[in-house]
């Protein structure tokens, strides 16, 4: 009976203590916010955009000419250093195509010389002996023809032996008179119009032979630049169309950013004094950046613009494109007068509906405390603040909604 009552004792305590230990429900929410360090005579405000890496440097390559792909010995993820040869079509129909045009332009080239230089000696002595036996079968056609019209006239001969004879005279007088016309051309040479005709068409063929050759050229693929094979659009011995892609190469040497900057932020975008880059991956690191371009026009429904910073890829860190990041941007505040600081307006809060205070974050307790400011110019930086903020106070400027008084808070690495 007395093990009995002691037991119910014990259940009865220990039921006691578990219930007057708070639970995990009554625990203190901790809430985690960004913060700011105000600088000894502020004359800046940074601003923070999310954008991703992207190469520095990006091409889909591709042939200028088609035919069936005969090499491509890369991958994926290969490096390959400028001119390596990336791919490579089938070169049988180039050569074809090249041997042809270079034979005919080696007739045609020929033939312009002999043309220029005139008939050789040996031509002329045999165009002579030519012309000679024409005109002397000229003569002869020339004597029988009127011994025909004289027999014709006293009834000797018929109609049709006379007209065959003046044929034939016809005939000689025209084979004398072409071998005449063909002796002056050997001994003076070709007309100029003849020259000049073959002069163009020799024009001609040195064009296609270098049309040729550079098809010959392009039948291999090099690299414009050192890089990363990204992307392999087709397989080896596919047939390939000019200009159908075969291969995304990458460098990766700089990395560039780009962020939407709001309207009112681009009128001071010639007053951007830095850029840093801090990576998801890699949030203890800041990588200082520089601006590359900057668009003019406004786009997608927040209508922002588009700010580009280029970055040296760091040493002995991965980074890869498409890689989440942020952008700091640090803009110098124009007409800042000494003793006063630029926050955004996110920080601004008021608790009472009078005056305007700032959630300040102790390092040493990780409390936030709050306190009243006097305000100044609203400029598109954010909010000037002429009293009431210290060098080195860290203000909170998200995260500060529905804090309490001496609240415990976690601030996100900046």
């Amino acid at each position: 009976m007395i093990k009995y009552s002691l037991k119910i004792i014990l259940v009865v305590i220990f039921f006691f203590m578990t219930g007057c230990q708070p639970g995990s429900q009554n625990e203190e929410t901790i809430r985690p916010v960004k913060t700011m360090v105000i600088a000894k005579s502020e004359t800046s405000m940074t601003r923070i955009f999310p954008g991703k890496t992207r190469p520095g440097k990006e091409v889909s390559l591709s042939f200028r000419v088609s035919n069936r792909l005969n090499e491509l010995p890369v991958k994926k993820g290969q490096y390959v250093h400028k001119d390596e040869i990336i791919a490579a079509l089938d070169t049988r129909d180039f050569d074809i195509a090249i041997k042809n045009i270079a034979g005919r332009l080696y007739e045609a080239r020929a033939n312009l010389k002999a043309m220029q230089a005139g008939a050789r000696h040996e031509d002329i002595r045999s165009l002579e002996a030519r012309l000679e036996a024409a005109r002397v079968s000229h003569e002869e056609a020339r004597l029988q023809y009127e011994r025909f019209e004289k027999l014709y006239n006293i009834g000797a001969v018929a109609k049709a032996d006379l007209d065959r004879a003046k044929s034939r005279k016809h005939e000689a007088a025209s084979n004398a008179k072409s071998l005449e016309m063909e002796m002056e051309k050997a001994l003076t040479g070709a007309r100029s119009e003849d020259i000049e005709a073959m002069q163009a068409r020799i024009s001609s063929l040195e064009a296609g032979l270098e049309e040729a050759q550079s098809a010959f050229d392009d039948s291999k693929l090099k690299a414009p630049f050192s890089g990363y094979i990204a992307e392999r659009y087709v397989d080896n011995f596919d047939l390939i169309q000019a200009g159908q892609p075969i291969v995304k190469l990458q460098d990766t040497t700089r990395l560039e950013v780009s962020a939407g900057i709001p309207e009112q932020l681009m009128t001071h975008k010639n007053m951007i004094r830095s850029i840093h880059i801090r990576l998801d991956s890699y949030q203890d690191h800041f990588f200082p950046a520089r601006i590359k371009e900057v668009s003019t026009d406004a786009s997608g429904p927040s209508k922002t613009y588009r700010l580009t910073a280029i970055m040296d890829k760091p040493e002995n860190i991965s980074v890869f494109p498409s890689m989440a990041a942020d952008m700091y941007v640090a803009f110098a505040v124009p007409g800042e007068d000494t003793g006063s600081v630029t926050i955004p307006e996110t920080a601004l809060v008021s608790l009472d509906g009078k005056t305007d205070r700032v959630w300040i974050f102790d390092e040493d307790t990780q409390k936030a405390f709050s306190r009243e400011v006097i305000t100044g110019q609203i400029t598109g930086l954010g909010i000037r603040i002429v009293a009431g903020l210290n060098p080195g106070d860290i203000v909170i400027t998200a995260g500060g909604d529905y804090l309490q008084e001496g609240q415990k808070v976690r601030a996100l690495k900046r």
